[in-house]
């Protein structure tokens, strides 16, 4: 069974525009920003693609340096030498203080008491 459209059609799509310059100007600022987004990201898959390039290259270079190593390790023949003992040198014993006694602490007390006196004289 086919529908039946009852509705008469409509033109829903037409809208009339006054004045078109008013809106000219910011359909084409519009369209500006939309060619320059572009280009933004034209230039961002480019450097994405030189990037996986350079990665690639470089891996190649690595891999390419390793082989060498491995080459030249390969060739050296292997040496062992013997170490040389070095006695460790001991730290020299740190001087044990002598504890100040109380007759040391008086006799300073003394001494400076002394040395205030004369300085008032």
């Amino acid at each position: 069974m086919k529908a039946v459209n009852l509705r008469p059609p409509r033109d829903d799509f037409f809208v009339s525009i006054p004045d078109p310059s008013h809106v000219q100007v910011p359909v084409l600022e519009c369209r500006r920003d939309l060619l320059e987004s572009m280009r933004i990201f034209s230039q961002l898959k480019n450097i994405r693609r030189q990037k996986g390039a350079l990665k690639s290259r470089l891996r190649k270079q690595i891999a390419e340096i390793t082989r060498h190593i491995n080459s030249i390790r390969s060739s050296i023949p292997d040496v062992t030498l013997e170490e040389e003992m070095v006695p460790k040198q001991q730290a020299p014993e740190a001087k044990a203080k002598k504890p100040i006694t109380d007759f040391a602490k008086i006799e300073q007390g003394l001494q400076d008491i002394e040395a205030k006196l004369a300085k008032l004289k």
